[in-house]
């Protein structure tokens, strides 16, 4: 998933991580993609939904995007999943639902 998103023009950046799902259904996450886009894009969360259902198989499709600035990550690179999970609920008007 992350290698198709990345592979979109207008991203620069992406990690996908999962979070508990709307149905409640215990084991059950919802796919979220935290994408950083270039800074020269005028481009839509629906049109990156798109791109994901012509090069993602359905059922890997993200349920949300949350479009970021900057992925926080630590100094040796790897992204810090529990601040991307806690803007998800802090900061909804970057989140974008399928």
């Amino acid at each position: 998933v992350e290698k198709s998103l990345a592979d979109h023009p207008c991203v620069n950046d992406v990690f996908v991580y999962g979070i508990d799902a709307k149905s409640a259904s215990p084991g059950e996450k919802d796919i979220v993609a935290a994408v950083v886009l270039t800074e020269t894009s005028d481009i839509n969360p629906e049109q990156i939904f798109s791109w994901c259902k012509s090069a993602i198989d359905k059922t890997l499709i993200p349920d949300f995007l949350q479009v970021i600035d900057e992925i926080p990550k630590t100094a040796s690179e790897k992204p810090q999943e529990r601040f991307l999970v806690e803007r998800f609920t802090d900061y909804p008007s970057e989140i974008f639902s399928r």
